[in-house]
């Protein structure tokens, strides 16, 4: 499963691991989201920093942050790169900075 990081607001509280709707083809509108007028095909974005599953699922994997130092903190301790691989805190930092989250596991580079 990919992953990225996603620039949200700081108080953002979209539960972890739910999918966003705008991720899924065809979401039908509940209600509430019609109500609302809040709904949108992607989260909005903001000064935090926050890990997101990139394939289909398209959700939240990590609380907000407001640096790129205590994400990649707790990446280091919470996350996984790419399947079960798992990267040090300053590996997390490189690749944010980059933009481009990756596992290695021998040669095999998983996006």
């Amino acid at each position: 499963m990919g992953r990225e990081v996603k620039r949200v607001p700081l108080g953002f509280n979209w539960p972890l691991g739910k999918i966003w709707p705008g991720y899924l083809p065809d979401h039908p509108l509940t209600d509430e989201e019609a109500d609302s007028g809040a709904w949108q095909k992607h989260p909005p974005a903001g000064p935090g920093y926050q890990l997101w599953a990139n394939t289909t699922e398209g959700s939240p994997k990590s609380p907000v942050f407001e640096t790129v130092d205590e994400l990649a903190g707790w990446c280091a301790g919470n996350a996984t790169t790419w399947g079960y691989v798992r990267a040090s805190k300053a590996e997390w930092v490189k690749m944010i900075n980059e933009g481009h989250i990756f596992g290695q596991l021998g040669n095999i580079i998983g996006v």
